[in-house]
């Protein structure tokens, strides 16, 4: 494979990306430490959620497009906030784009039954 080919055509579905609703910013690694650095960035999201004082639904999803992802995680927060039971009720999403992977959390002070039931209804 040629490597100057690959970079172009990341670059290309990274800028085709931006586009979508909730896409902020996006990032790729260019040599290993800054590889070593985003996987720990990414690990330390899942240690700094389990260190916070609460509890957090998890979920690890295959979806199709970046699009179908944005609209599960917006989904999901406006059940919660048309349910008007979850107030402090917090919905974080990352995940590998290009895979198709969606890491979807919901943090929330206690854990309740009925929020985890509208998570999965959703």
């Amino acid at each position: 494979s040629d490597n100057e080919h690959d970079v172009e055509k990341m670059n290309r579905f990274i800028e085709s990306i931006c586009t979508e609703p909730g896409i902020l910013d996006g990032v790729m690694a260019q040599d290993m430490k800054q590889i070593d650095e985003l996987w720990s960035i990414r690990e330390n999201i899942t240690v700094a959620l389990k260190d916070a004082k609460g509890f957090t639904y998890k979920y690890d999803l295959s979806l199709p497009k970046v699009k179908a992802m944005n609209e599960t995680t917006f989904a999901v927060q406006e059940a919660i906030q048309r349910s008007y039971k979850y107030p402090e009720a917090k919905v974080l999403q990352f995940g590998h784009v290009f895979d198709g992977n969606l890491h979807l959390n919901v943090w929330n002070p206690c854990y309740s039954l009925e929020l985890k039931e509208l998570i999965e209804d959703t």
